[in-house]
This record gives structure tokens, sequence and C-alpha cells, in this order.
């Protein structure tokens, strides 16, 4: 397999394929269920022009700030987001929305 940037010409006969999107357009969504896995509660969002990793932590602010106002204390979160996880967990939040956070 090569990599090549989109201005490079590939070979006759070689298979391609493009990746977009970072940054790019992006959201955040999540679903809230209880105990039992009832859905309580979808949300989502536009959040503009961005990267992956800060639609990642822009959804996991947006669910702490949802569990909060409905007064939810015991809350299991999950992400498909290791880097993201870790820097909540590791207080390696970006800069840019660690007062969001703190503000929780």
């Amino acid at each position: 397999m090569q990599m090549a940037t989109s201005r490079e010409q590939h070979d006759q006969g070689q298979h391609r394929w493009c990746i977009q999107g970072n940054p790019g357009r992006a959201g955040v969504g999540a679903i809230f269920r209880d105990h039992r896995g009832k859905i309580l509660i979808v949300h989502s969002r536009g959040i503009g022009i961005t990267t992956n990793f800060r639609a990642e932590y822009e959804a996991i602010i947006d669910s702490r700030e949802i569990t909060e106002s409905k007064e939810w204390r015991r809350v299991w979160v999950e992400s498909d987001s290791t880097a993201a996880v870790e820097a909540f967990r590791t207080g390696g939040i970006p800069w840019q929305l660690l007062a969001r956070w703190r503000s929780i």
C-alpha cells in the first residue's frame, strides 16, 4: 500500500480512496439511557468546522452539561475516543474547552 497527498498522481491499475474531514464540518451527538437501556434523551448539534478531536471533547462536555441540568449524579460515560477519555481522566483537556468544563 502506498500513501500520497491528493496532488500526487496514482499509477494506472492502482486503486485509490480519498480521506477527507479533518478538519471539516462536524457535529456531536449522545444518547442517554437508564440502567435498563431505555432511551431518555437524544442530543445532537452541529459545531462547525473543526477537528475530530475537538468534536469528541465537545460531545463529552455537552453530555456532562445535560446530566448536570437533569441533576443526574450517577453517570456512566462511554466514548469511542480513547484519546478524549484519557484527556479527561488525566486533566489534558484542551485549553480552549477547559473553562467550559470547569464551569459545570
